[in-house]
């Protein structure tokens, strides 16, 4: 029978002090399980302070939703398609908080899964939360209704390609000027946008999610939210 064991780990590791708070307290939680054929490790953030108790339930719900959705995907996995007594597969999620302040949280999760082959494959997922609303900002929402910020992100973006050609797929920087191509994945940092690529988008696999780091400055004029 599989051992599975189902823990959840506190350890603070940021308090606010600020008298009017603009950032949240958070734990470490963490799901693990174990089985003869599988491991999985999971290590997610958890918040029990900030500015508003309904909005920083609704921030974990969020979180949580995908990070249940991992979990039940693996052990499905492992019902239909591992075959008996074949050992080796893993899954391991952990998250970085890039940023916990001005009202803002932003971190990114990544999510990994071996399943066979050379390698295993990642998958990160940036996550900026409004604190005092628990919504969760996506990249239009930072800039005003008719700013091009994609456009300036396009330019950004391909100037650094050019730079460092040799790190990318010759393709990468036709893919970013497609005309249909937007950007979506994205985190922040005090005073940086970082928008970033999935593994294999525009880089080999040793690059993993290619970042791009965009000063604040650069986009100023088309910003609504100020990180």
């Amino acid at each position: 029978m599989p051992k599975k064991h189902l823990a959840l780990f506190f350890a603070i590791f940021f308090i606010s002090t600020l008298a009017f708070a603009s950032s949240a307290t958070i734990l470490g939680g963490s799901i693990n399980y174990t089985s003869r054929t599988m491991e999985i490790d999971i290590a997610y953030p958890v918040l029990i302070d900030g500015t508003n108790k309904k909005a920083i339930q609704k921030i974990n719900n969020t979180i949580k939703r995908d990070i249940d959705n991992f979990y039940n995907y693996f052990l499905e996995y492992r019902k239909h398609y591992i075959p008996k007594g074949r050992p080796g597969f893993q899954g391991n999620v952990s998250y970085v908080i890039e940023m916990n302040e001005k009202d803002l949280l932003s971190l990114t999760i990544t999510y990994y899964e071996y399943t066979g082959g050379a390698h295993g494959i990642s998958e990160q997922i940036g996550y900026t939360f409004e604190l005092s609303s628990g919504n969760r900002l996506f990249l239009k929402d930072l800039f005003k209704t008719d700013y091009p910020y994609n456009d300036i992100l396009k330019e950004q973006v391909v100037q650094e390609i050019v730079q460092n050609s040799s790190d990318y797929f010759q393709d990468a920087k036709d893919h970013v000027l497609e005309n249909d191509f937007s950007f979506g994945s994205f985190y922040l940092k005090p005073n940086n946008l970082v928008v970033y690529f999935g593994v294999y988008d525009i880089a080999p696999y040793y690059l993993g999610s290619p970042e791009f780091i965009i000063p604040k400055e650069i986009l100023s004029e088309g910003l609504i939210i100020d990180f």
